[in-house]
């Protein structure tokens, strides 16, 4: 995981060894890099960003979410959902 993404969660979340394992873990097996560029505390937040500022409705955002090319993930312990560098 890169230092500007670890700066950026810090912000947010308390960034523990167990959840930069998972997020390097998650960007892995979708062959992308680790590097966040938004992080949402929760399904709310980040319908707010998609559906209200975006446009997507909640389905074209749910599939955006679940699209399955790694682009989202939901961190463990309840510290919200990342979005990766595509």
């Amino acid at each position: 995981m890169d230092k500007k993404s670890e700066e950026y969660l810090r912000q947010y979340i308390k960034l523990t060894d167990t959840i930069k394992q998972k997020i390097e873990a998650h960007a892995a097996r979708y062959h992308i890099k680790a590097e966040i560029c938004a992080w949402y505390s929760d399904w709310e937040d980040f319908c707010s960003d998609w559906c209200d500022i975006c446009g997507y409705s909640r389905t074209e955002a749910r599939k955006l979410y679940h699209g399955g090319i790694g682009e989202f993930m939901k961190l463990p312990e309840g510290n919200g959902i990342v979005r990766f560098i595509i």
